[in-house]
Order: structure tokens, then C-alpha cells, then sequence
């Protein structure tokens, strides 16, 4: 859940980085599509918590975990997913900061919201019905399942299909519409000539 909850703050980051900078608008001005830059500006951070998601597992096997019957291609496929998911998220909340010229209160809604409703740190079985519902709609709970069962209980996708098509339904969903309101976002500070303040 740390790289995933990493890959959503990470674009949001990069941006609010790049206006307190004051390299916002050059980057802007690129001839780069507005998607690549903004994906682009977070494939380092993207780069470190692979590593140390490797890291984990490696440890993890040497304590004793047995990988021996994990669904890989499930699991990768499910992480791969997340990320695009997550970045999609992140866009959401860039969208925020280019406006509004802030920290990220996006993120932190949807962090607090994932610990709360997602199964982080509890099964979602056990929550009232309507949180429950509220995580549904969040990419972090199917994730989550599919990457716990793909793993740890060696589940393929004939019993895993449910959280992995809501999981790719949420990802076409909000991947256009982060671009969509990054887009909207950046036409808005241009009009007003604030794409420059921080």
C-alpha cells in the first residue's frame, strides 16, 4: 500500500514542487503532452519504492514467507494496474494544487479515506455497510485484494476477476478524467495569469 499511496501523491508532489520553484510554466510550455509530463515527473519516485517493495519481499521470504504457490503474473498485472489508478488519482489532486496554489488536500482526503474504508488496517467485512460502499469506489481496496490473494493465497484470476475488473472499470474512469482536470486546470491558471504564483 506504500507504493500505491506513494504513485498518488507523487504527481501532486511534483507539481506544487515545480511551482514553489518556479519552473511550473517552463514545464508547461514543453512540447510534451500534458498526460507525459505529468506521469513522466513521477517515474523516479515510481523507480524507489520498486526497489523497495523488492526489498520488502526479499526480506520477507528470508524471515520465512512462502512465495512458492503466489499468482505472479496476477500480482504484477494487479500492481501495474494500481500505479496507473493511483497516478490517476494524483492528476486529480495536481489538478488542485495548480489552482488553488496549496499543499495537496486531495491526498490527504483520499489518505485518510483509504485508511478508513480500504482495509489497510482492518478487513472491510467488519465496517458498516455504507463505508463499505464508500470503498468500493476506491482503487486501494480492490488492490489491495488482489495483490494480498494473488500473493499470499496463490489465487489466479478465476476467482480474482471481480476486484480486478472494478479495479481496471475505476482506472478507465478516472485516468481520462485526471487528465481532464489537469487540462481544465492549467487552461484556468493561464487565463488568469497565475500559473507562474505559488
Amino acid at each position: 500500500s506504500q507504493l500505491i499511496r506513494r504513485d498518488r501523491e507523487d504527481v501532486a508532489a511534483r507539481v506544487r514542487e515545480a511551482q514553489m520553484m518556479g519552473t511550473l510554466e517552463l514545464m508547461f510550455l514543453s512540447p510534451n503532452r500534458l498526460g507525459i509530463l505529468l506521469l513522466g515527473s513521477s517515474l523516479w519516485g515510481h523507480a524507489q519504492e520498486a526497489i523497495a517493495l523488492t526489498l520488502y519481499l526479499i526480506v520477507a521470504v528470508i524471515l520465512g514467507m512462502n512465495v512458492a504457490g503466489a499468482d505472479v503474473p496476477v500480482a504484477l498485472a494487479s500492481l501495474l494496474l494500481s500505479v496507473f489508478a493511483f497516478n490517476a488519482l494524483g492528476m486529480l489532486a495536481a489538478s488542485v494544487v495548480i489552482v488553488v496554489k496549496q499543499g495537496n488536500p486531495v491526498s490527504f482526503v483520499l489518505g485518510m479515506a483509504s485508511v478508513l474504508a480500504a482495509g489497510v488496517l482492518y478487513p472491510t467485512n467488519v465496517l458498516p455497510g455504507w463505508i463499505q460502499a464508500i470503498g468500493q469506489i476506491l482503487p486501494l481496496t480492490h488492490s489491495l485484494e488482489l495483490i494480498r490473494r494473488s500473493v499470499l493465497n496463490g489465487e489466479g484470476l478465476g476467482t480474482l476477476w471481480g476486484p480486478f475488473l472494478a479495479l481496471l472499470a475505476l482506472t478507465v474512469v478516472l485516468l481520462p478524467l485526471g487528465l481532464w482536470a489537469c487540462h481544465v486546470a492549467v487552461r484556468i491558471a493561464q487565463t488568469d495569469g497565475s500559473l507562474a504564483e505559488y
